[in-house]
């Protein structure tokens, strides 16, 4: 056998394990992130990059689910000093996987379970929801660079306080 083709059959071989290699380990890591410890990991996470964001804290109890087909986050709460914002039993997501990367992001439906809301203004007369988010220091743009399609969402047994 000439040995360029030797060399050929060797990176062909090299590459097949490659491409193998990334693939269970893609399967591997994605079976870890299925497990309890997975998901805890995910909600620190996900806890950590929104407090960075927000001038209020978020919490969440718990996450459980499915991070192929759907998620649900359970005692969701969101709070600056004493005052509880945003309080939720559980917010449940239901997608498909492929749906969240094609075209934009896809999410089939959303089930909010008794939500509830304070609406309050401070002293300068700005709504407490309306400082939520942190300003950025960089110039605004005109919006997520994706498209982003909500199927359905359900609220059940919402309260919103207001408080002036």
């Amino acid at each position: 056998m000439p040995r360029w083709r030797r060399l050929a059959s060797l990176a062909a071989r090299g590459l097949a394990a490659a491409v193998l290699t990334l693939g269970l380990t893609l399967i591997g890591a994605m079976a870890l992130l299925d497990t309890d410890w997975g998901r805890e990991r995910m909600r620190a996470l996900a806890v950590r990059w929104a407090n960075r964001q927000l001038t209020a804290t978020l919490e969440i109890g718990r996450l459980e689910g499915s991070l192929l087909s759907g998620l649900e986050l359970r005692d969701v709460r969101v709070s600056r000093g004493s005052d509880t914002l945003l309080s939720i039993e559980r917010v449940s997501l239901a997608y498909s996987l492929r749906e969240l990367f094609d075209e934009g992001t896809v999410v089939r439906e959303i089930t909010v379970v008794r939500p509830s809301l304070l609406l309050a203004r401070d002293a300068e007369g700005r709504w407490n929801l309306a400082t939520l988010v942190k300003r950025s220091a960089q110039p605004s743009t005109p919006g997520p660079g994706r498209r982003v399609r909500v199927g359905r969402m359900t609220l059940a047994d919402a309260a919103i306080r207001l408080r002036d």
